[in-house]
């Protein structure tokens, strides 16, 4: 079972990948058109999903912190 903390870092990757691939712009007439939507989506998308490569490590956040510092 996975930790909470991961499962959250999981649902905001699925909101934010259905957001950008789908939901805009928001053309839905109605919630049931929607749903049909989406899940066709989803059908689509685990049919050719690959997993995400990474690149950003915690070398390439301490070099992005110490630029934003004030």
């Amino acid at each position: 079972m996975r930790d909470p903390a991961t499962q959250g870092r999981l649902i905001e990757i699925y909101f934010s990948v259905t957001q950008r691939k789908l939901l805009t712009p928001d053309d839905s007439d109605d919630l049931t058109t929607l749903a049909e939507r989406i899940q066709a989506f989803e059908q689509r998308y685990n049919a050719a999903a690959e997993p995400f490569d990474w690149r950003f490590n915690t070398d390439d956040l301490h070099r992005l912190l110490q630029r934003l510092k004030p």
